[in-house]
């Protein structure tokens, strides 16, 4: 269970509690840095099988921790499926299912919702896509690009490359230098929209919206 390497950090940064559930302000560098300094400490085929969760029976949940924000939600969910390490998902937390502390988040699976709720068939696609991308199974990881409210990182596996861009503030331009990939002409396409980027000179140029995350393959 990934808590040090991934439930705490994230929800540090999206929820402003730490382990105790104390308040904590930490930045998307500090972040960064807790997510690196986490997986200097493992080895490679550990991390991989390592359970990264957004919540569990031993916690809040984490719906009700950013009170239904829905594009916190998206992108917490986003780098559940994306980020090194194998998902696991607490039931309910697929349909945004709240909850406070035990015993309050075992409430009843609301089944009623799975056909209706907004983030179920999101779910779906951040599963088809896992299972489409070995990279975003075992692929390395790359920081790309970071500033104070955005970053954006690489899974690379054989001639496989996966991004993901997450953005906590305002929208903004971000230039990519994929040469750091060995890319230097090609397209990327927005894994959840098939919104197409093209890249020239080992450089391509996206635009992230506010509150948000983005696959790109």
């Amino acid at each position: 269970m990934n808590y040090y390497g991934f439930a705490h950090p994230l929800r540090a940064l999206l929820t402003h509690l730490d382990i105790a559930f104390h308040p904590i302000d930490i930045q998307v560098a500090q972040f960064l840095d807790w997510l690196a300094e986490a997986r200097a400490k493992i080895p490679w085929a550990n991390q991989l099988a390592q359970l990264n969760q957004l919540d569990s029976h031993d916690t809040a949940r984490f719906m009700e921790l950013i009170d239904g924000d829905q594009p916190l939600f998206h992108i917490a969910s986003t780098l559940l499926f994306t980020y090194v390490g194998t998902p696991c998902i607490y039931y309910g937390t697929e349909v945004g299912l709240r909850g406070s502390h035990d015993p309050d988040n075992r409430r009843c699976m609301p089944w009623q919702q799975v056909t209706t709720s907004p983030y179920f068939a999101f779910f779906q696609q951040l599963i088809a896509l896992r299972k489409q991308y070995v990279a975003l199974q075992i692929g390395d990881f790359q920081l790309l690009y970071q500033d104070e409210s955005s970053f954006v990182f690489a899974r690379c596996y054989a001639e496989q490359r996966v991004l993901v861009a997450i953005n906590l503030g305002h929208a903004r331009d971000v230039c990519l230098p994929l040469w750091q990939l060995g890319l230097t002409s090609g397209e990327f396409s927005n894994a959840l929209n098939a919104q197409h980027y093209e890249y020239r000179h080992g450089e391509m140029l996206i635009t992230l919206e506010a509150k948000s995350a983005m696959i790109l393959s």
